[in-house]
C-alpha cells in the first residue's frame, strides 16, 4: 500500500473514532468480510467453489457497496431536507411584513406631523395678515391664537401604537440576526471542513481494499480462469465507477451547502439593513419629537398675551425649518426602509428560486 493509501486509510481510521456511523459501517464491514472468506476457505480444498460460495462473495460485494451508499446518503440527508433553514427563510418573511406594516404605520404618523405643519403655516400666515391689522387690542392676533390653540391640542403624531410595533419589530430582527449568524457559522464550518469528504473517500477506499483482497482470494481458489476473470473485474467497480458515482456526490453536497451559505448570507446583509433602518428611524422620531414639543411650548408661551405672541411667533419661524427637514428626513427614511424591505423580499425569492434549479 502506497503514502496515498496509507494516509486514506489512517483517514478512515480517524473517521471511526470520530463518527458512530462509520463506526457502526467498519463493523459490519468486518463481520461481511469474515462471513465471505469463512465461505470460500470452507471449499479452497476442492480447488473448485460451489454456487453457494459464489454467491456469499457477490452478496458480500454488494453489501459493502450498499453500506457506501447508506453512509453517503446520511451525510447530504441534512443538507437536502433542512427544516431549520426552513424555518429561518420563513422567519425572514414573516419579519419583513411586520416591517412593511412598521412603515405603513410610520406614514400615518408622518402624516399627524403635517397636519400640524399645516397648522402652524397657517398661524403664521394669520399673524402676518392681524400684525398690521388695526383692530382694537382684545381682537388683535386672535385668528394667530386660534391656529396655536389648534396646533397645541392637535393628535399626537407618534402613538403608544407606533412604539409598540417599533420596539416589537426591533427585537424580531435582533433575534433573527443572531439566528442567521448561529446558522451560518454551522453551514461555513461544514463548507470548510473537509473531514465529511474524506470520511467519504476513506470508506470507498477501505470498501475497494476489502473487494480486492475478497477477489483475489477468491480467484487465486478457483481453477477456471473465466471466474477468476470475472471475479477480478468485480474488484476493479468500486476503484472506477463508485469513485466517480461518489466524487459527484460530494460535489452536489458542497454546491448544496453553497447555496444555503448563499441564501443565509444574503438574509443576513437584509436583517442589517433593516436594523440600520429601524436606528435610523428612531433617532429620526426623537429628533422630531423634539422638534414638536419645542414649538408646542412655544405655542404655550405665545397664548399668554399679545406681547407674547410676537415673540412666539418670531421663535416659531426660527424652529420651522428645522421642524421641516426633520419631518422631511424622516419620510424620506419611511420610504427607503419600505424600498429596502420590497427588495429584500424579491432578492430572497429569486436566491431560493435559483437554487431549486
Amino acid at each position: 500500500m502506497g503514502s496515498s493509501g496509507s494516509k486514506q486509510m489512517q483517514s478512515y481510521k480517524d473517521a471511526c473514532r470520530d463518527d458512530p456511523n462509520i463506526r457502526s459501517f467498519d463493523a459490519t464491514l468486518q463481520t461481511r468480510t469474515t462471513e465471505v472468506l469463512r465461505s470460500v476457505v470452507a471449499d479452497i480444498d476442492i480447488r473448485s467453489l460451489s454456487f453457494d460460495s459464489l454467491k456469499e462473495v457477490y452478496g458480500g460485494l454488494f453489501a459493502m457497496n450498499q453500506g457506501v451508499v447508506s453512509i453517503i446518503l446520511s451525510h447530504q440527508k441534512d443538507v437536502w431536507n433542512n427544516p431549520q433553514l426552513s424555518e429561518l427563510v420563513e422567519e425572514y418573511f414573516n419579519n419583513s411584513l411586520q416591517m412593511l406594516d412598521l412603515c405603513r404605520t410610520l406614514e400615518k404618523c408622518l402624516n399627524r406631523a403635517r397636519d400640524r405643519q399645516l397648522i402652524i403655516s397657517v398661524a403664521l400666515q394669520r399673524f402676518e395678515e392681524e400684525d398690521g391689522d388695526e383692530a382694537n387690542n382684545e381682537e388683535k392676533y386672535s385668528k394667530t391664537l386660534e391656529e396655536l390653540n389648534r396646533f397645541r391640542n392637535a393628535e399626537y403624531p407618534f402613538t403608544e401604537e407606533f412604539f409598540q410595533i417599533l420596539g416589537l419589530v426591533y427585537e424580531q430582527q435582533r433575534s433573527m440576526l443572531k439566528k442567521l449568524e448561529l446558522h451560518k457559522r454551522k453551514i461555513n464550518k461544514k463548507i470548510k471542513s473537509v473531514k465529511t469528504y474524506r470520511k467519504l473517500t476513506g470508506i470507498i477506499f477501505v470498501a475497494t481494499v476489502v473487494a480486492v483482497v475478497i477477489c483475489s482470494i477468491v480467484a487465486a481458489a478457483v481453477a477456471a480462469p473465466p471466474i477468476a476473470a470475472v471475479l477480478a473485474a468485480v474488484a476493479s467497480v468500486p476503484l472506477g465507477s463508485m469513485g466517480k458515482w461518489v466524487d459527484s456526490h460530494w460535489k452536489r453536497y458542497q454546491v448544496e451547502l453553497e447555496k444555503h451559505e448563499e441564501l443565509l448570507s444574503s438574509m443576513h446583509l437584509r436583517t442589517l439593513i433593516t436594523i440600520s433602518d429601524l436606528d435610523s428611524i428612531q433617532a429620526l422620531v426623537d429628533k422630531l419629537e423634539e422638534r414638536i414639543k419645542s414649538l408646542m411650548g412655544i405655542a404655550d408661551f405665545a397664548l399668554r398675551g399679545e406681547e407674547m405672541v410676537k415673540l412666539g411667533i418670531g421663535e416659531i419661524k426660527k424652529n420651522m425649518e428645522m421642524f421641516m427637514q426633520s419631518l422631511e428626513d424622516l419620510g424620506a427614511q419611511a420610504r427607503n426602509c419600505s424600498e429596502h424591505v420590497t427588495k429584500g423580499r424579491t432578492a430572497i425569492l429569486q436566491k431560493i428560486i435559483k437554487s431549486k434549479k
